[in-house]
């Protein structure tokens, strides 16, 4: 059995389909240097993005590990490890951004 296919849309009606967070920060393939001497957690990294919903939540993953949770457009501070690393983004819709980025000693 057919289902029925729906009506067109009204003339001037969109349909709204809200946008994927954007990393904003780390840079896609930058690189951090740690500063000798100056322990880690003093060096964090500002995992930063831009969401359809400014107060809606964002899950951070670093190398698959969950890391965090923030409100929309807010910050999390992550404490660096030598190595490449990966960033994901996730908001409650599944939609997500990811980019790949280095830490290593200055």
């Amino acid at each position: 059995r057919r289902l029925p296919t729906a009506p067109p849309l009204a003339p001037g009606c969109v349909v709204a389909v809200q946008a994927a967070p954007r990393i904003l920060s780390p840079d896609p393939g930058s690189t951090a240097l740690l500063v000798p001497g100056l322990a880690p957690d003093e060096q964090e990294i500002p995992l930063s993005a831009e969401a359809a919903d400014p107060t809606g939540r964002l899950d951070w993953f670093v190398d698959g590990r969950h890391v965090g949770a923030t409100d929309g457009d807010d910050r999390l501070w992550w404490v660096p490890t030598v190595g490449e690393h990966e960033v994901l983004v996730q908001d409650a819709d599944g939609r997500s951004d990811r980019v790949r980025f280095s830490v290593r000693e200055g």
